[in-house]
């Protein structure tokens, strides 16, 4: 069992882990039991997912079978209630596999399996450019140091 000595979180927020799997994503607490209220979602296929502490906003990138994949996202207290992003017109995010949020600027940040390539979009999705498109093979995640960007 965890102790207060064990994770470092505020005191009114105990420690939770919210994780995907084949039929859905859901929030825990650390002894595996069910966080209260609405804290789990079942959407299609779920391929990537992400939190924005800042906002409190779990965001994952998923497709159901009649659409192309999106971005959606839902305030991490009310899982049910989900809302979706554009999706960036250039790149269809049926292939991403790692998304990443830059907490500083609110970039997002995509790692498309498929075509093996690390793109970048604006907040909105609107803007969009490929960051790294050569030398990757098989790229299994990405993970972001906002400070240094």
């Amino acid at each position: 069992m965890l102790t207060p000595e064990d994770c470092s979180v505020p005191e009114s927020e105990p420690p939770t882990i919210v994780f995907s799997s084949t039929v859905d994503i859901r929030r825990l607490f650390l002894n595996g039991s069910s966080y209260p209220g609405n804290s789990s979602v079942s959407p299609l296929h779920t391929q990537a997912l992400e939190f924005d502490h800042r906002n409190q906003t779990l965001c994952y990138i998923h497709q159901n079978e009649s659409v192309k994949a999106t971005l959606s996202c839902s305030h991490i207290d009310d899982l049910s209630s989900v809302w979706n992003l554009p999706s960036p017109a250039m790149f269809p995010l049926d292939s991403m596999t790692h998304i990443a949020l830059d907490w500083i600027s609110s970039n997002w940040y995509f790692l498309d399996d498929n075509r093996e390539m690390v793109f970048l979009c604006n907040s909105t999705l609107a803007s969009c450019v490929i960051l790294i498109d050569v030398n990757l093979s098989k790229p299994r995640g990405i993970a972001l140091d906002p400070t240094k960007g």
